[in-house]
């Protein structure tokens, strides 16, 4: 093995131990404890100030004015006890309470390329500890009084935070860069294919040494208007199939993921459940709107599946038709009952009561049937 190997192979030793020692620091860091052993070093009044204006016990964050009410004093005072109470502390005796969860916030932060939306350090941070109020009211207070984090405050971007200024003026271009390809690609798609068509552009090239693999992967949940589909692919909020507003799309998305034809009171279930909006949905409403939509095909009793998925509109006997045109020869009862249940649910003894009673049929030899002759016209 020569130097450059045994350097590399060192390299990987050693982030392989930072990652597990970073792991088990976040396993044993509850952001609400930490916040409690420091406030219990306060006086009484900067206590209760700094727990009603940061929500510290878990309860709704409280304005300046509403504080000032309750103790009878200006909201001035209110700010100047604030101010007072974050200073102090930076003390280095209250310092070195926090410092512990600063430092494993930044590591993570830095993991993932140095910018991360609220929501990711809160799953992040809290993996292995509770998602209570109180401790994501606490992880917030930690970012809003330490100087080391920057909160990003761009309109077109997610609630975000960094650790690096450099690279903050690349997320919005980096981000508008994702739209675009989005755009021309009209579809969702995989991570990789965005990242591919990414790497090939001039903005890149020019500023590749600061756009980790990391980065590019925060910059796409930071985005405002780019979302992570449930397969984990990517596409632009505003598409119907993305982040769907009316029944028609909802029932799309729901009928989609589902993969399956689905009655359509289980189909206004569904979208009850995936609380799109939380505004409530009518199975009637759901009906109405599948009926005269070419996406949705009835195949069976109130029961739709997708046209996407080679479903055609038609009645039983239609199908059958269908089916005779396209094998162009005969075929057993079996196989024709086979072949409509894999395009409609019914019942098969409809299949078979169409395929004896109706005169395009024909039996031509024991449980076979072929299509009569004259009714193959297309």
């Amino acid at each position: 093995m020569d130097n450059e190997e045994q350097k590399q192979t060192e390299s990987s030793i050693l982030d392989k131990i930072i990652s597990i020692n970073h792991k088990n620091a976040l396993h044993d860091f509850e952001p609400a404890k930490v916040i409690y052993d420091i406030l219990e070093k306060l006086k009484t009044r900067e206590k209760e100030v700094i727990t009603k204006r940061f929500g510290l016990q878990g309860e709704k964050k409280k304005t300046l004015e509403q504080i000032g009410k309750e103790y009878s004093v200006s909201r001035e005072r209110i700010r100047q006890i604030e101010k007072t109470t974050i200073e102090k502390l930076n003390l280095p005796t209250l310092k070195k309470i926090i410092n512990p969860g600063i430092n494993l916030i930044i590591d993570t932060i830095k993991e993932d390329g140095g910018v991360l939306t609220e929501e990711r350090i809160n799953k992040e941070i809290l993996n292995t500890v509770k998602q209570t109020q109180e401790n994501i009211n606490a992880l917030r207070f930690i970012l809003e009084i330490e100087d080391k984090f920057i909160k990003i405050k761009e309109e077109k971007l997610k609630k975000s935070w960094s650790i690096i200024e450099n690279p903050q003026r690349l997320i919005i271009p980096t981000i508008q860069s994702f739209e675009k390809i989005l755009q021309e690609a009209k579809k969702v798609q995989e991570y990789g294919f965005i990242l591919q068509k990414f790497k090939i552009q001039d903005f890149y090239k020019k500023n590749q040494l600061m756009l980790s693999d990391n980065f590019l992967l925060s910059c796409l949940e930071v985005g405002e208007n780019i979302m992570k589909t449930d397969d984990g692919r990517w596409g632009l909020k505003y598409w119907p199939n993305i982040n769907p507003r009316n029944i028609k799309d909802k029932a799309f998305y729901v009928l989609r993921k589902h993969k399956k034809p689905t009655h359509f009171r289980t189909i206004a279930q569904m979208i009850t459940e995936a609380n799109f909006d939380k505004k409530p949905v009518n199975s009637q409403a759901v009906h109405n709107e599948l009926v005269k939509d070419k996406k949705f095909v009835l195949v069976g009793r109130g029961i739709y599946g997708l046209a996407e998925w080679g479903l055609k509109p038609g009645t039983v006997v239609q199908v059958i038709e269908e089916i005779f045109k396209k094998e162009g020869k005969p075929l057993s009862k079996d196989e024709i009952i086979k072949k409509v249940l894999e395009k409609r649910q019914v019942n098969s003894n409809t299949i078979v009561l169409n395929l004896q009673e109706k005169p395009q049929f024909i039996r031509v030899k024991k449980s076979t049937y072929a299509l009569k002759k004259g009714s193959n016209k297309k």
